[in-house]
């Protein structure tokens, strides 16, 4: 999932935009999904 979420002390180059990943529990309709943190993935 796209996150332009900015963090200081780093280089906007060297951050990472992307974070998942995600599973998806509902299609509530032709764009919009609800979305789940997958529970095996790795901590930040």
């Amino acid at each position: 999932m796209y996150n332009p979420k900015r963090r200081r002390g780093l280089s906007p180059k060297l951050q990472q935009n992307w974070e998942g990943p995600y599973t998806i529990v509902k299609k509530l309709n032709d764009v919009i999904y609800r979305v789940q943190r997958s529970p095996n993935a790795k901590p930040k």
